[in-house]
């Protein structure tokens, strides 16, 4: 390996870079690590112990407060003292973490004690009253001095003439717990119950909570600053465990100084940044090995850029332009494989418009071509369609001209104009249909009620109905679809004007809107009396032009468009359609 090779250059900054990191990272480890944690758990403890003190100063209530106190030591692991210039304390320390409920009992002269309630004593009171029956009854408490410290347990309570012991009561010495004169081990309360709370505490912190009261009580010279802020070093004489004790002043209104106190453990914080020390070397181990795997790496990185782009020249000549050099380099091998991803980004881009181009032009050619057939087949069928009318019209014209009867005269003039009508109603439906099969034509959609349009249109077909003695049957309820109004207006009208066009006198024609299923869609059903389509004339009916009568005869009206019209309106709104055969006629239907 040379010393001005590329290889060995890459190598050494490698092994420089990873070098460099590790001394870093042990030499952070070792000397700020601890450091940096332990300012991180002070910081957090200091914002909740803020947060505590601005609800404890708000809150006037003592069952809040303690719900304060529970809160803090729940969340934390740590207690919380208050301690004022009087030598007011205030904490959790007269509770007793594993009892489930506590008692808070105002004694005839006014002294207020804080008892617990274990679960054997309480669920004999609970039997027969419920903690809110409790608050504020008159009581007589006996309680019996613990062998182990100077708190008192309960033994027994009288409430209302009821006598409720613990467990503990039957083991006592045989004492007249009624008189006043007893073992100075046995203390009497009499007064009254103020209220019995749940023990909010879910964690044990009696060995912190006497690490405060050491410091609290001990002479240690410590002071607090200007912002009422103080943090220093304790060391338990037992457990020998380190604390951060963290003390804030407030000063009320009234002069008055409380302080709060709270401690950090860093006891975890030492036991981390050891662990962390050791992995070091086991990173340190691997740093090592990186390198040299490393440095038998770099031997292919310069053949791999060169492969590479002999592999995206190759396929650029096939014209794939998929693939792209994609090292990222500033040598001139990577400015060799910037050109070439540029020279493959405007080929692609070019050969691609010229594609679109290509694809529009047929586009367009396709679009031409349809719009001459239209064109072709449009005018094929005007000139079929318009050729019987114009002959009617000029014959009959021809016989007003060579001066017929004056009655006949009248006759001749109602037929041309009836023939007119026709051209003219057939003219408007073939430029409808030829503007429907445009691309340009757009569709108006609305919400509308089916209902109220279906009413709206049997209106107009009243007078028919009652000529031809016409049993109309409507089974439709209120339903809403979503379409171009007056396009489904034109479909729904020919299809009903079919059917009694078509039905024959005294028949019946019978109109549904249901719900499918399957799919919650509205189906519309038209049914007539009339006789049964052929399998011809069901699969041509929609065609434009196509009539079911003989001969393209016109005697029953009509142009051959409507039905196709139809079709195309449906088919725009992606509407499913069809006509079929039933028992008494043919039934048309559209599925919205």
């Amino acid at each position: 390996m040379k010393k001005n090779s590329i290889i060995f250059k890459i190598f050494i900054t490698i092994a420089l870079i990873f070098s460099l990191f590790v001394i870093i990272e042990i030499g952070f480890q070792t000397l700020y690590l601890g450091k940096y944690y332990e300012n991180i758990k002070i910081k957090n403890i200091e914002n909740k112990l803020d947060s505590f003190i601005s609800d404890y100063i708000k809150e006037k209530d003592g069952k809040k407060r303690t719900k304060l106190f529970s809160d803090f030591i729940n969340d934390n692991k740590v207690p919380v003292v208050v301690s004022s210039q009087n030598d007011y304390y205030d904490s959790i320390d007269e509770y007793n973490f594993y009892a489930p409920y506590f008692m808070r009992f105002q004694t005839e002269d006014g002294e207020i004690h804080k008892i617990s309630l274990w679960e054997d004593i309480f669920s004999e009171i609970n039997n027969e009253y419920t903690i809110e029956d409790l608050n504020g009854k008159k009581a007589t408490l006996n309680l019996i001095k613990d062998n182990f410290s100077d708190e008192y347990n309960l033994l027994s309570v009288a409430l209302d003439g009821s006598s409720f012991k613990s467990y503990d009561y039957d083991t006592t010495r045989n004492i007249d717990m009624e008189n006043d004169s007893y073992d100075s081990s046995i203390k009497k309360l009499k007064g009254k119950i103020l209220f019995v709370e749940e023990n909010y505490f879910t964690v044990d912190i009696t060995d912190k909570l006497n690490v405060l009261y050491d410091v609290i009580y001990s002479e240690s010279n410590y002071s607090i600053d200007r912002k009422g802020n103080l943090i220093f070093d304790y060391k338990d004489k037992e457990s020998q465990k380190n604390y951060k004790i963290i003390v804030k002043e407030y000063e009320k209104n009234t002069g008055d100084i409380i302080e709060f106190y709270t401690l950090a453990s860093l006891q975890p914080i030492n036991e981390v940044v050891n662990i962390l020390i050791k992995t070091s070397l086991y990173f340190v181990l691997i740093a090592i090995l990186l390198v040299v795997g490393l440095s038998l790496i770099i031997s292919r990185m310069i053949t791999n850029p060169l492969i590479k782009l002999n592999l995206t020249a190759k396929k650029m000549a096939k014209l794939d332009f998929r693939e792209r050099y994609k090292d990222i380099r500033n040598d001139e091998i990577g400015e060799l494989g910037d050109t070439l991803n540029f020279m493959s980004d405007e080929l692609s881009f070019n050969i691609n418009e010229l594609k679109v181009t290509n694809k529009k032009l047929l586009s367009d050619i396709e679009f031409k071509n349809e719009q001459e057939e239209i064109r072709k087949e449009f005018v094929s069928n005007v000139s079929h369609e318009l050729k019987t009318p114009l002959g009617v019209i000029k014959s009959f014209a021809e016989g007003i001209k060579d001066g017929i009867s004056k009655e006949k005269e009248d006759y001749y003039l109602e037929v041309i104009i009836d023939e007119i009508s026709k051209m003219n109603t057939l003219i408007i439906n073939m430029l409808e249909l030829t503007n429907l099969e445009t691309k340009n034509n757009e569709l108006n959609l609305e919400k509308l009620n089916l209902e109220e349009l279906i009413n709206r249109i049997l209106l107009k077909f009243t007078e028919i109905k009652n000529s031809k003695n016409i049993e109309l049957i409507v089974k439709i309820n209120e339903a809403y679809i979503v379409a171009d109004y007056r396009k489904i207006e034109n479909v729904l009208l020919n299809f009903i004007s079919n059917c009694f066009r078509y039905t024959s006198k005294d028949g019946k024609i019978i109109i549904v809107i249901d719900q499918n299923r399957k799919n919650g869609k509205v189906i519309f059903s038209i049914e007539n009396t009339t006789s049964n389509f052929s399998d011809e004339e069901l699969e041509k009916i929609w065609d434009r032009f196509y009539r079911i009568e003989k001969s393209r005869s016109k005697s029953l009206g009509g142009s051959g468009l409507g039905l196709s019209i139809a079709k195309t309106i449906l088919e725009k709104h992606n509407f499913k359609y069809g006509v079929k055969n039933t028992e008494i006629g043919v039934i048309f239907y559209i599925e919205f």
